[in-house]
């Protein structure tokens, strides 16, 4: 036994370690992406455009910009390719994201109308040039672009509609350029610069709002007169439609994975009371109190919405969020078995929790006020929770409540997940505060108690359904809640606090000199001296790189780097307003700054330069610098400009903060700001100020959208491509800022940090695979049921075995027939037949517990080969022996069992042994009658943590440990049954009479051990089908909880249902069949699955009915084998084609939305194949998707297979296979693509590539009739 042991303990050291070594490169530098996987949206040109610059990388397709910003965020893709300004905004509310600093590509945007529509084109460039002659342009930027916050509403601008109706297509899911606002009408700066143009037309304008693809479509087919939507004015569209000037300049960004924070000993915790979590990522319960307080009490707080309060308190200690707002019961808890967790003083409500009844049953809310009334005056109350509610490490002192032995029961509805509330004691009890109040009520009712435990959110839905009769769950009382339900007498005071992780000891880094960031995490500015200045003089230290000072500010606070360097001037402004910022040191170093032109207006940058040369020799200069460097006064004096000569287009930064720039009551102002209004006014022109993004000013320059720059634009900029740079007009230092605390000059020298310890590592990776949500029980619970099944069947299979040999070996030739008929029958059909058969068929009106179907099932399996197992021995000892024993006196049962049995078993045993443990590996497809075996305990942990590595090993090292035990056993027993194998061992074992015992006795002890198992295991379920299941009828889709649900494994319907439904019994079937089968039956009240499949069920199945709403909703796509990028562009090319043809929406309608008797003939698409062969893996029980109608395959994705084969003029080979061999052979190469109805959901994704999505799929419900 003890090899096994280690070789256990090896396998599950080598999991974690590599469960905790996993980790992603991180992405800096748009060079890196060179060959990674970039996510694009649907529709547009940005594959190309990436493809253009990295032709090697691989191109993943999405709907809708926020799937892959999700993906990027998960890892699943490495960035996300689009127009740089919506990734911006898209990084500037989202911490997880962070744009790589530069354009994968240039690009430029337009309006396009028809080819030889020259006259609306002409109207359109005239209002662009209107525009922007008048200041209107500017404005819109500033407003459709805000550098923090939503963009403003859109303006009325009145339309005459005198001259007709300007029909505008557009797509309302480029953000901010196109997208549908808070009343639901069409807005954003494309949409407006259309306004303008029909209001120049004399015209009414008319949007049409369509997906991105369908555009140019819509245009030639004068459906649409102009489009706009962040159009790319690119060759190959000109040759189709005819564009505007650009109307903007912007670039094709890369969106990444923000840079991981460190260590979380390196994060310091900066909150001491509650207000300094303002601006935090706050995690809280979903309808709780602590979500309402923080949506009103801090409305700039990153609020994240958890169901389990441990998931909170999990991504608190992964440094997800920044702190847990929650009852201080719950808080108090989560710090005392979390040390690095405390709680942070002050109360956020003052809140009492009552006990929660019907409004319709008013009579028991009086009963439980006059029990609560009692408990507070006797003092019962208060010594509850002096037992429960302990602030020190003490364990909680639970008493026992006597219940009545029989009467009415009281359902009270619980959250047990809030220890010391409510929560589940290790013996699997419903303990805590509440439920002792529950019991002590009941009791003072006398009534039994039963506990019903759900979500916290699904109470009041239970309650109100008639599901239980009260909730006792530290409800507090709200006004929205009382509007609902009614609620008792307060019975506890239970505040809500916020739970933070811990200060470090000696948290300071101790940085006394510049060289002391060496090793440390710096900021800077993407792209600027103290960029490269940091990379070339510190090369130990890690550079975090920002597009604006607000966020590198945000990351100093938050601990995500320990040091900033950027202007020695802006960082004194910093410190002077933050008194918990300070310098390290003086400057560093310095550069000049410069005014930026364009190369190709020489003249103007020549002008200011002299304008600069006379500013300083009349002493203004130093004046402005005094002003604004010395004595802070940030103001700009009245400056006279006539503007003679028109006006003078000024693109600027507005966050490089001051002294040089920001924004103030609405305008620009600062040193940079001051100097290029003098330079205005020198050469007699208005000033006008464009805010741009500091990627933006280059390319607004070179297309003249604005005349000069004044950025702080560093004189070591050079290149072609940069702007043309003036004289210095200032030098401006460079030098480090870091939080007060890290400084030697404020806190002292830094004391030593414990870095954590690879074991401490591994025991976190096992903590969040294994021990967080308990999912150890899982794997628990599953070991016990496939033991279970195993050692049942075994010996209901042997059993079974020697009553067939004995039929088998009879005389009577019917007996023998029959035993013959059984072998060969059972031999001959797949054990997944037989075991569906069995509990689907025989037993199909029989409600029978599935483990007991399974041991059935195999057993029969098992018996089958036992028997010729059996009769093979026996009939292989000499026939002399049985006549020599009859001929001594034996009868023949004496014979069989004192000479012809111990030979037979010293001949079989070794075969059985193999034989046993195919058995128990057979074992792990019990799941196809919704088991829950070891396999399906892995499933399910793979499903909710999308970690296949670690479930799989621990998975195949269980069942590797079980089977070496099992056969230890039945060793144990063949050497019982061999004398000579026993005599041998008799003479290893000493003359101690103990050991001699213990051989003799062994295989008994196990024997008994096993039998407990089995006997606890056989309980178990009988105790659990006893307390039943809920009742009442299922009206929506929060009926659901507490039902038995279908589900197919592995589906969104089924990871959806899991993470959303945590009181359901579910039932993972494999095909759809099984699952209605199962409804039929009764064995289950609702199956979740594809609205679509779930459609023509119903038209089937008249006994059913969809229930309203939608579970959730996913895309679906055509997976191709990982790498095959030559099949994944093909494929993507001819789906583009299907879709801007309106091949998929015609396809679509006359598959789904078409009732048919018949389904609808596959297409006469001939082609000769002169391109090859195209192999297409589908599974034919999904319909409508792929069905079998008069021995042909038919259905959705089966013509969309026949579409594709005719664009590519390929010849089609279709492989019908079960759901679970496609990927599998996608793998392994022996098909191409697989067309079976597949979601994009992210696990998947890890293993193959999928196509740009042909159909969005709505996950829901449906119920018997008699159900509702």
């Amino acid at each position: 036994m003890r090899k096994y042991v280690w070789v256990f303990v090896v396998c599950l050291a080598f999991c974690l370690l590599m469960g905790s070594c996993q980790s992603q490169p991180e992405i800096t530098d748009i060079e890196q992406l060179a060959r990674q996987s970039i996510g694009v949206q649907t529709g547009n040109i940005a594959d190309k455009m990436v493809l253009s610059r990295f032709p090697n990388a691989k191109i993943v397709y999405f709907v809708k910009p926020m799937d892959a910003v999700l993906s990027v965020i998960n890892g699943k893709i490495a960035a996300f390719a689009a127009d740089a300004l919506s990734l911006e905004y898209i990084a500037g509310s989202n911490d997880e994201v962070s744009m790589l600093p530069g354009y994968i590509v240039p690009d430029y945007y337009g309006f396009a109308v028809r080819l030889g529509d020259d006259a609306l084109k002409a109207a359109i460039d005239a209002t662009l040039a209107e525009i922007k002659r008048d200041g209107t342009y500017e404005a819109m930027r500033a407003r459709w672009f805000p550098k923090s916050g939503e963009p403003e509403p859109m303006p009325d601008i009145p339309l005459t509609g005198e001259n007709g109706t300007l029909v505008f297509g557009t797509c309302s899911e480029q953000m901010p350029f196109s997208f549908v606002d808070n009343n639901r009408k069409p807005a954003g700066f494309d949409v407006e610069i259309a306004t303008y143009v029909a209001k120049r037309l004399g015209m009414k304008l008319e949007i049409v709002d369509m997906e991105f693809g369908a555009l140019i479509t819509s245009l030639e087919a004068g459906k649409v007169d102009m489009i706009g939507a962040s159009i790319s004015i690119t060759e190959e569209r000109k040759k189709r439609v005819l564009f505007s000037d650009s109307y903007y300049s912007a670039g094709l960004g890369a969106l990444v994975k923000a840079p991981k924070a460190p260590a979380p000993e390196r994060i310091k915790k900066l909150y001491t009371r509650p207000d300094d979590l303002a601006t935090a990522r706050i995690g809280a319960m979903t309808g709780s109190i602590g979500e309402t307080t923080i949506r009103e009490r801090y409305p700039n707080a990153d609020l994240r919405i958890f169901d389990d309060i441990m998931d909170a308190v999990a991504a608190l200690k992964a440094h997800q969020i920044d702190a847990v707002i929650t009852l201080y019961t719950t808080a108090l808890n989560a710090a005392r078995n979390n040390p690095d967790l405390d709680l942070l003083p002050g109360d956020l409500t003052q809140e009492s929790a009552g006990v929660v009844a019907s409004k319709q049953r008013p009579e028991l809310l009086a009963d439980v006020n006059r029990v609560l009334s009692k408990l507070k005056a006797d003092g019962t109350l208060d010594d509850m929770v002096r037992r429960w509610i302990l602030e020190d490490y003490r364990e909680q002192e639970p008493v026992e409540i006597p219940m009545p032995p029989s009467g009415p029961t009281l359902k009270v509805g619980v959250a047990a997940n809030r220890v010391p509330v409510e929560f589940v004691a290790g013996d699997g009890t419903i303990t805590g505060l509440d439920p002792e109040l529950a019991c002590r009520i009941a009791a003072g009712l006398g009534m039994r108690v039963e506990f019903h435990d759900m979500k916290f959110a699904a109470l009041i839905n239970a309650l109100e359904s008639g599901k239980v009769d009260l909730i006792i769950a530290n409800m507090t009382r709200t006004e929205e809640r009382a509007r609902m339900v009614d609620f008792s007498e307060p019975y506890f005071s239970n505040p809500n606090r916020f739970l933070i992780r811990k200060e470090d000891d000696g948290s300071s880094l101790g940085l006394a000199v510049p060289e002391d960031v060496n090793g440390k995490t710096v900021g800077v500015f993407t792209g600027s001296a103290q960029d490269a200045y940091i990379s070339k003089t510190y090369p130990q230290a890690k550079v975090f790189r920002f597009n604006t000072l607000s966020k590198m500010e945000n990351a100093l606070k938050s601990g995500t780097v320990d040091a900033l360097m950027y202007s020695h001037e802006v960082f004194l402004e910093a410190a002077r307003l933050d008194e918990t910022l300070g310098l390290l040191g003086g400057p560093v170093f310095s550069i000049p700054i410069g005014m930026g032109f364009s190369q190709d207006n020489t003249p103007l940058c020549d002008q200011f330069n002299h304008f600069l040369r006379e500013l300083r020799s009349g002493g203004t200069y130093e004046d402005i610098v005094d002003r604004w460097m010395n004595r802070r006064v940030y103001e700009i004096p009245a400056i006279v400009n006539d503007g003679r000569n028109g006006s003078l287009a000024i693109g600027i930064v507005s966050d490089v903060s001051l002294p040089f720039a920001a924004q103030k009551d609405g305008r620009p102002i600062g040193f940079d700001i001051e100097i290029a209004e003098r330079f205005a006014a020198y050469v007699g022109k208005k000033p006008v100020f464009l805010t741009l993004t500091s990627e933006n000013l280059a390319g607004a320059l070179s297309t003249g959208e604005v005349d000069m720059i004044a950025a702080s634009m560093f004189l070591s900029e050079e290149g072609d491509s940069q702007p043309l740079l003036s004289e210095p007009y200032y030098e401006m230092g460079a030098s480090f800022l870091a939080l007060k605390k890290n400084l030697a000059a404020y806190e002292g020298a830094r004391a030593p940090i414990e870095r954590k310890s690879f074991f401490e590592r591994l025991a976190n990776s096992f903590y969040i695979n294994i021990i967080l949500e308990n999912r150890y029980l899982l794997i628990l619970s599953g070991l016990r049921t496939t033991l279970v099944i195993s050692v049942l069947a075994c010996l209901f299979g042997t059993a079974l075995g020697a009553g067939i040999c004995a039929l088998r070996m009879s005389k009577n030739v019917i007996l023998r027939w029959l035993a013959k008929v059984y072998i060969s029958v059972i031999r001959g059909m797949p054990v997944l037949v037989l075991l569906m058969l069995i509990f689907y068929v025989i037993f199909a009106s029989v409600n029978i517990d599935p483990v007991l179907v399974a041991v059935i099932a195999f057993g029969m399996n098992f018996g089958a080969y036992v028997s010729e197992m059996f009769r093979a021995s026996i009939e292989g000892i000499d026939k002399g022996q049985r006549e020599a024993g009859w001929a001594g006196g034996f009868t023949k049962l004496q014979t069989f069992r004192y000479i012809l049995l111990p030979q037979a078993l010293k001949s079989v045993l070794p075969v059985y042994k193999g034989e046993f443990i195919s058995l128990v590996k057979i074992t792990s497809i019990v799941g196809y009658i919704a088991v829950q075996d070891l396999t399906k305990a892995s499933d399910i942990i793979r499903s909710r943590t999308f970690d296949a590595f670690f479930p799989l090993i621990m998975v195949a090292v269980l069942y590797f440990l079980l089977s070496g035990v099992l056969i230890q056993i039945l060793s144990l027993v063949e050497v019982q049954v061999d004398p000579k194998a026993r005599r041998k061992a008799a003479a290893s074992v000493s003359t101690n009479p103990i050991k001699r015992a213990w051989l003799r006795y062994k295989p008994f002890v196990y024997l008994i051990l096993f039998a407990v198992v089995v006997l606890a295991a056989l309980i178990t379920p009988l105790l659990e089908n006893a307390r039943g299941v809920s009742e009442g009828p299922i009206r929506s889709l929060a009926d659901l909880e507490g039902r038995r649900v279908c589900v197919i494994t592995g589906t969104t319907g089924d990871i959806a249902m899991k993470r959303l439904y945590k009181n359901v019994k579910y039932l993972d079937i494999v095909y759809i069949p099984d699952a209605v089968l199962a409804m039929k039956k009764n064995k289950a009240d609702a199956f979740v699955f594809d609205k679509n499949s779930l459609k023509y069920v119903l038209i089937r199945n008249e006994e059913f009915v969809m229930l309203p709403g939608e579970i959730d909703s996913v895309d679906i796509g055509i997976p191709i084998k990982k790498g095959n990028t030559t099949v994944l562009n093909e494929i993507n090319e001819s789906l583009r084609g299907l879709q801007e043809s309106g091949m998929l929406s015609e396809m679509y309608r006359r598959w789904f939305e078409e009732d048919w008797d018949t389904p609808p003939p596959l297409p006469d698409l001939p082609t000769d194949g002169k391109n090859g062969v195209l192999r297409m893996g589908t599974c034919s029980l999904t319909e409508p998707f792929g069905f079998v109608h008069n021995g042909q395959i038919v259905g959705h994705d089966i013509e969309l297979g026949h579409r594709l084969a005719h664009a590519l003029d390929k010849r089609l080979e279709i492989m019908d296979m079960t759901f679970d061999a496609i990927i599998p052979a996608l793998e392994s190469g022996k098909i191409d693509i697989a067309i079976a109805n597949y979601y994009l959901i992210e696990d998947r994704a890890a293993q193959v590539d999928f196509s740009i999505p042909y159909m969005k799929a709505e996950i829901g419900a449906i119920v018997r009739r008699d159900a509702r």
